[in-house]
């Protein structure tokens, strides 16, 4: 016999089930694993592809310049440029600029393309 705190966890389950709207697919950092992440690129063959989200993190420059970016810092994996790790919150938006973060291929993801 079932106890009572197991079926209203199933009901409620039941509930939330029915209650779903349709599934959403999310370009997560644009389609990174295609494409560079967090670039037009990637949001590009997002949405070709058919996404219903595009989800991307913003940072802040030192002049107060919002910039895409997961990190807080510019990821050395993905981007060249001055000061490999440097914050975006410590660098002006035309510091910024001075790195390239486009162009490199993320190691891990074999099938991305520039």
């Amino acid at each position: 016999m079932m106890s009572r705190s197991r079926l209203a966890l199933l009901f409620v389950m039941a509930i939330g089930m029915n209650a779903a709207p349709n599934i959403q697919v999310h370009g997560h950092r644009g389609a990174r694993a295609m494409r560079p992440e967090n670039t037009i690129p990637a949001f590009e063959y997002a949405i070709r592809a058919g996404v219903d989200v595009l989800e991307m993190d913003v940072a802040v420059t030192k002049d107060n310049v919002l910039v895409i970016s997961h990190d807080p810092h510019l990821n050395p994996e993905i981007c060249e440029g001055p000061a490999p790790n440097a914050l975006i919150h410590s660098l002006t938006f035309e510091q910024v600029q001075k790195y390239d973060c486009g162009t490199l291929r993320n190691p891990r993801f074999p099938a991305q393309q520039p």
